[in-house]
């Protein structure tokens, strides 16, 4: 029997050839594919002929793999953190795919939708509808958008509103337009050129490339934050180190950038009791103190001095009350972070209580939408998963259960902003690689950091460096249970440390105003000052005072 891509996704990837694993979807946690490595899938598909006799009354048809299986096994097996990173798998040319009517596992009812009531149904039209469940299916790792889609009906909601979908799936507007189109020509009684030369052209022009193991490693992704009717727009996704041709809408503009951006920093407090004991649930008596904390952390803003941003420590929110913040976000208007607390990743397919658990940790920017418009106020958001958990979190995993495991995040952020510019995103240890802030370096003017860190004098080393090393600002929020948060801005002297909270068993709010535009021009012109007051200092003349400390040797503004 041929191998499926249902293999691929659902097979036990502990070790060995994708050819050898056992499909068990209720043991394997619901991650899919890199975005271009099933945009590479999706190409290589059209590439290929039906079977021979096949019509659309024998059912759909799925994709079987062609070559490429030591890369994509091993790809796998270090999406699951079955295995670590390792040098000898190289590059391939761009994984194949076949149509075949050999399903390794029954087909979700949403293949048969078109195909109900007797409908005649072209070939070329049914084809590309069950190419586009797959492709969906190869993002998504599970068959949660397929449930949807065969409860609404294929007459539902569009694909580009599915802001469900698109929080977690990133694919530009017009891939989800044409793969919305896809769906819809499922019935049409001619074929779907026009439906397919969309989607084609749309994977073809923004995901196509090599793919390496490295696509596999980590995941960078640029999102472009719009105040329209989407919010977001999704600029470039590829392997973090690829170092992507940025199109000019992701390039700031000084212009439009605001001079200062308000964040406040919210220690909070209180901690939950009996964490392995209860694991996954939480104590009601601290979710009551948790979520009182938090919302006389939006409360008390002066009329003039409200802030842009909110952040709240890691592993801080409920996941019980993610619904209550992003309430919030919408009432008040103002942008939060926030760490959620530990929460098991749902399988594939739901299985029994004692199959393994993964568990996660995320931090969740909700921002809000429409805010001072006509209408109701709504909010988009994004989750990130922490990709460099600590130590501590490991040994959470192994006490709650042998059944448990910690399951690391895939991909890094860099979210750009027209007024506030652009930045990324870190968990508490995620500081401490310094790789993404390498690959990031020259690209962002702020880091917002999330931390539960018993560390406090490390921490406070750390987040200097990467203010300084990155030449941004660096804003990090400590839960109060160890105090210590910290925001840096790289300028010289005291100047530089705009807000420190020490004390432990604190709540602590305060509102920090960052620097934008004249980071930006910093960035931008400091080296150059840096050399022509070098220069100067040579010949003795008289130097002219920087409000920046001179960038670190080797930097420039790539944008």
């Amino acid at each position: 029997m041929a191998v499926t891509l249902h293999k691929l996704l659902w097979g036990v990837a502990k070790a060995g050839d994708v050819s050898t694993w056992a499909i068990r979807a209720y043991e394997v946690p619901s991650i899919g594919l890199p975005v271009r490595v099933a945009a590479a899938l999706l190409l290589s598909i059209q590439e290929e002929q039906c079977p021979d006799g096949w019509s659309p009354s024998y059912g759909p048809l799925v994709w079987s793999l062609v070559d490429s299986k030591k890369l994509l096994s091993a790809g796998r097996r270090l999406q699951l953190g079955y295995e670590s990173e390792q040098s000898n798998v190289g590059s391939a040319r761009s994984p194949r795919v076949r149509r075949s009517e050999s399903w390794e596992v029954p087909p979700h009812p949403a293949y048969f939708l078109p195909l109900v009531d007797g409908v005649t149904v072209h070939a070329d039209s049914y084809v590309l509808y069950c190419d586009a469940l797959l492709f969906l299916t190869a993002l998504d790792g599970g068959e949660r958008i397929l449930d949807s889609l065969y409860q609404a009906g294929l007459a539902g909601v569009p694909f580009e509103d599915r802001w469900a979908w698109r929080s977690r799936i990133h694919l530009g507007e017009e891939t989800w337009k044409a793969l919305d189109d896809a769906v819809r020509w499922a019935n049409a009684p001619s074929g779907p050129s026009a439906a397919l030369k969309s989607l084609v052209q749309s994977i073809r022009e923004l995901w196509c490339g090599k793919i390496s193991y490295d696509d596999f490693g980590a995941e960078r992704v640029d999102l472009l934050l719009e105040e329209g009717k989407y919010l977001e727009v999704v600029r470039t996704v590829g392997a973090l180190d690829t170092h992507p041709a940025l199109p000019p809408d992701l390039k700031l503009s000084v212009e439009e950038l605001s001079d200062r951006l308000t964040v406040r920093v919210a220690q909070l407090s209180h901690w939950y009791s009996k964490v392995p004991e209860a694991f996954p649930k939480l104590q009601r008596a601290d979710v009551d103190e948790v979520m009182r904390q938090v919302a006389a952390s939006f409360a008390g803003s002066a009329p003039d001095s409200e802030p842009d941003l909110l952040l709240l420590p890691e592993v801080s929110v409920p996941q019980s009350e993610v619904a209550t913040l992003r309430q919030l976000v919408a009432k008040t208007g103002i942008t939060a972070l926030y760490g959620l607390y530990w929460r098991e990743l749902p399988a594939a397919y739901p299985g029994g209580s004692n199959t393994r658990k993964w568990i996660v940790n995320e931090a969740e920017i909700v921002v809000p939408l429409g805010h001072n418009t006509a209408g109701p106020p709504t909010v988009r958001w994004f989750r990130v998963r922490k990709p460099v958990p600590a130590h501590i979190e490991e040994g959470l995993a192994r006490q709650v259960s042998k059944r448990h495991r910690l399951l690391k995040g895939r991909r890094w952020y860099r979210f750009v902003h027209r007024k506030w510019g652009d930045f990324s995103v870190a968990i508490c240890a995620d500081l401490i690689d310094a790789e993404p802030w390498r690959v990031f370096r020259g690209e962002m003017l702020h880091l917002f950091t999330v931390a539960f860190n018993k560390d406090v004098e490390l921490y406070d080393a750390l987040t200097w460096v990467r203010a300084y090393e990155s030449y941004v600002n660096v804003l990090a929020v400590n839960h109060g249970m160890y105090g210590g948060s910290f925001v840096w801005t790289p300028k010289g002297s005291h100047a530089r440390e705009l807000a420190r909270l020490r004390g432990s068993g604190l709540f602590v709010v305060a509102d920090v105003r960052m620097p934008v535009k004249d980071l930006l021009n910093a960035q931008r012109e400091g080296v150059k000052l840096a050399v022509d007051a070098a220069e100067k200092a040579w010949a003795g003349d008289e130097q002219i005072p920087q409000q920046f400390k001179s960038p670190p040797p080797g930097f420039h503004r790539k944008t």
